[in-house]
């Protein structure tokens, strides 16, 4: 059984936010493991701080905006999101309208 996230959690019945905890990416906890070689990341750091977040998701409209946006973020600027959109993403809104 090859060693990813998914296959892990199911191991060791575990949530996801077990690995988020721990303020490391799974890919780094398995460097610090020793069963995977080390590597750099330039944006490790704000990957870590954004997946939990991203883990807590629990709209369905809000992930599948975030499934067609992320792929092209960097293109987008402010003026290419609804005022909602911007709302519901920096978390000032209240849940039942971003949902």
């Amino acid at each position: 059984m090859p060693l990813t996230p998914v296959n892990f959690l199911a191991y060791y019945n575990l949530d996801i936010s077990a690995i988020y905890a721990t303020k490391y990416s799974f890919s780094r906890l398995c460097v610090m493991a020793g069963v995977r070689e080390d590597f750099s990341e330039p944006m490790e750091e704000i990957i870590i701080k954004t997946l939990p977040r991203i883990s807590a998701i629990d709209s369905r409209r809000w992930i599948e905006f975030l499934a067609d946006i992320l792929p092209e973020i960097t293109q987008k600027t402010e003026d290419d999101f609804s005022p909602l959109q911007l709302r519901c993403g920096n978390g000032v809104s209240a849940p039942e309208y971003c949902s």
